[in-house]
């Protein structure tokens, strides 16, 4: 308990001390809050019945082929994820990111990308 406890100590300085921070999570993340994880999302009884899963429905060629599936699916998705009430730990990165955002080296990198944005339009 005592080594997770330091790791946990040092884990928390490294991030405090960043100048970036870049989190990656998995599924699981927001399956806390309540969404379905990849193999459920279109575990539905219609998509079922056509033998589609996850992979299937997100080809972009449904867009032209079906757009009734492809605006269905996706919509269904975008629905779930607007209703659905983040858990604490989306409130706590965000937190991490707000802090994070006054930081020179985000300035910098804010400032770097705004200039580049103003060539690419010159």
């Amino acid at each position: 308990k005592s080594n997770f406890n330091e790791n946990c100590r040092k884990a928390a300085y490294a991030v405090s001390e960043a100048d970036v921070l870049i989190l990656v999570t998995g599924a699981g993340f927001s399956a806390d809050s309540g969404l379905a994880v990849y193999a459920d999302v279109a575990n539905i009884k219609a998509y079922r019945e056509r033998g589609l899963k996850y992979h299937d429905i997100c080809q972009p060629e449904w867009l032209s082929e079906e757009p009734e599936l492809f605006y269905g699916f996706w919509g269904q998705c975008f629905n779930d994820y607007r209703k659905t009430k983040a858990h604490e730990g989306y409130d706590i990165i965000a937190r991490w990111r707000n802090d994070k955002n006054h930081s020179k080296t985000a300035q910098a990198i804010r400032s770097y990308i705004l200039e580049a944005e103003k060539d690419q339009k010159k």
